[in-house]
């Protein structure tokens, strides 16, 4: 039922769409890769990924933080990040991140496994189960 939802949701924001990687940002981002942002309707609808639920502890975030493990070699780089006031992406990210904002409502973004590891260990993210 979460997956139908997202595939009647534009998730992909400007700030993390692979089309505006040029414009340049004030702060570190994420950016889809190209064909991940090309195929997410598909990627979605094949399941051919872990999907895990944590609560982000901070207040200032969405509560609900859906971490997506692609299980297939196709997307093993699903997304990189991008250092701030630079257009070129300079690390991996292994896994995306889906989150309901109150501004932006559900969106999609790419994060690093060692980023989510370091903040379960930090508390700022627990761990609430797999969906399946």
């Amino acid at each position: 039922m979460l997956i139908s939802q997202w595939l009647t949701e534009p998730l992909l924001t400007p700030k993390h769409d692979p089309g505006n990687l040029r414009s340049v940002c004030a702060g570190y981002r994420t950016v889809l890769s190209a064909s991940m942002a090309q195929q997410l309707t598909v990627f979605l609808q094949t399941g051919q990924f872990r999907l895990s639920l944590y609560e982000n502890t901070d207040p200032n975030q969405s509560k609900d933080y859906y971490v997506i493990e692609p299980q297939t070699p196709d997307f093993s780089v699903p997304a990189s990040g991008v250092p701030r006031c630079s257009p070129y992406p300079t690390t991996d990210c292994d896994r995306l991140v889906v989150v309901s904002g109150d501004k932006q409502g559900w969106h999609i973004f790419g994060e690093d496994s060692v980023v989510i590891f370091h903040g379960q260990k930090a508390g700022h993210l627990v761990f609430k189960g797999d969906i399946t």
